[in-house]
């Protein structure tokens, strides 16, 4: 072989090297890979030009046409351990063995990413080498979105590098100056700013859940019975709930019954919580004829008020008790006298299937259950660990059988209200209602 052929195959051979170290360290393929790749192939074709004779008679030996085989099987090893390669960076995969699972998604996310039916981006926007840590870590919560579904994509841009895109989409916000970072979703024409993304998944799945939903469901809360403040951020109050309930695109409307006359078209749910007083005949009759039209209804109630709940709930399939639950383990937390331990959940309902590794405190509950011969599908959704006892009230506590009580059921089906001129109901063109 001549010294140029011998050249040519050290450059051929160094710039394969070269490539391969440097696409096993960085671990994903770069442009800047493409040089010693052409400076390789460029050295094999110089080799074939100079040295096709000495090739062939080399070929044609007898020694030569021994030892195929063992090429042949190199080869074929090369190829494999290629396309393993190929297929790891093409399907990228992680398994998560963590007990707490804290490096995979909430089953809530992706069950949001399964519904994708377009690619779903997310822009991410940063102020230079003054945002790079925020841009590392917000790297890292995405990176989990795009391995789980192939429909995210993800999108950086220096805001001094990238000017003019960052002025289209920044220049509306009144902390454009102040930020450092600012994040949006986009799908189907739609775009959502993501509030304080870094460390919450709940606010980028929040936003994917806004940009995704076509309209906005209306939820109605009850009023003017002392229920729970829904602007009140104390323990009693609620405003966990509407901020959770707007970050998944609901709005939420007060409902007085008597001045609306009964419950609006427009309802996806009607919410009662935390009345103190009881409701009107005619309120109770408007939400029951509410749940005969097919409503969804939201119940939660504490014991010891002067509320009525109880006849709201027992026509639709559920007893409310009106006694405490108490629990001795819920004391040794530190907790009131008054609060049970929710422990045991239904595995059959959406709502709770996938609470099994989860623990509810109730700083004041009552038993519920399931009333008998309605005919109702009901389903005791939340009970409390089997060492718990219920009083009437809280004034001469004396523990009485303990065991597991139901806190919270759920029941659905067929309601029709008797009239006064008949002594049965008839459930033709009735619609199935919901209610918790």
């Amino acid at each position: 072989m001549s010294r140029i052929g011998l050249v040519s195959l050290l450059v051929a051979g160094i710039s394969f090297l070269i490539m391969l170290v440097t696409r096993f360290l960085l671990g994903h393929w770069m442009d800047i890979l493409w040089a010693p790749l052409a400076t390789g192939v460029a050295g094999l074709i110089g080799l074939l030009a100079l040295e096709s004779r000495t090739i062939l008679e080399f070929l044609t030996m007898r020694t030569t046409k021994n030892g195929m085989n063992m090429g042949v099987i190199i080869a074929l090893a090369l190829v494999m351990l290629g396309s393993i390669n190929f297929l790891s960076v093409r399907y990228d995969k992680s398994f998560d063995f963590t007990e707490e699972k804290i490096n995979s998604l909430a089953d809530q996310t992706t069950s949001v990413l399964d519904s994708l039916d377009e690619d779903m981006t997310f822009l991410v926007f940063y102020k230079g080498e003054e945002a790079a840590a925020e841009k590392n870590r917000m790297k890292v919560n995405l990176e989990m979105y795009g391995k789980y579904s192939n429909r995210v994509k993800v999108r950086f841009y220096n805001t001094y590098k990238e000017n003019l895109r960052a002025q289209q989409y920044l220049n509306p916000l009144p902390d454009k100056d102040s930020g450092s970072m600012f994040v949006f979703a986009e799908y189907k024409g739609k775009r959502i700013r993501v509030d304080n993304p870094i460390f919450s998944e709940e606010k980028l799945t929040s936003a994917i859940v806004k940009a995704t939903r076509t309209e906005t469901k209306i939820i109605y809360f009850v009023t003017n019975h002392g229920e729970r403040g829904r602007e009140n951020s104390e323990a009693n109050g609620l405003t966990g709930l509407m901020d959770a309930l707007k970050d998944n695109s609901f709005e939420v409307k007060s409902l007085d019954l008597i001045a609306q006359q009964g419950v609006p078209k427009d309802a996806a749910a009607v919410a009662l919580v935390g009345p103190r007083a009881p409701l009107l005949d005619a309120e109770i009759d408007l939400l029951l004829k509410y749940a005969e039209e097919g409503g969804r209804l939201l119940i939660a109630a504490d014991p010891g008020e002067r509320h009525n709940v109880a006849l709201l709930t027992k026509p639709l399939g559920v007893e409310y008790q009106n006694n405490y639950v108490l629990s001795p383990l819920a004391q040794i937390m530190g907790r009131s006298m008054a609060s049970a331990i929710g422990l045991v959940y239904s595995d059959s309902s959406d709502i709770t299937s996938k609470f099994s590794q989860n623990m509810t405190v109730f700083d004041l509950v009552s038993e519920v259950r399931a009333a008998d011969g309605v005919g109702f599908d009901t389903n005791e959704l939340v009970k409390t660990h089997n060492q718990s006892f219920v009083a009437p009230d809280l004034e001469n506590i004396q523990a009485t059988e303990q065991k597991a009580f139901p806190v919270a059921v759920s029941s659905q089906g067929q309601y029709k209200r008797v009239k006064a001129d008949s002594a049965q109901a008839d459930s033709a063109g009735a619609k199935s209602f919901s209610a918790v």
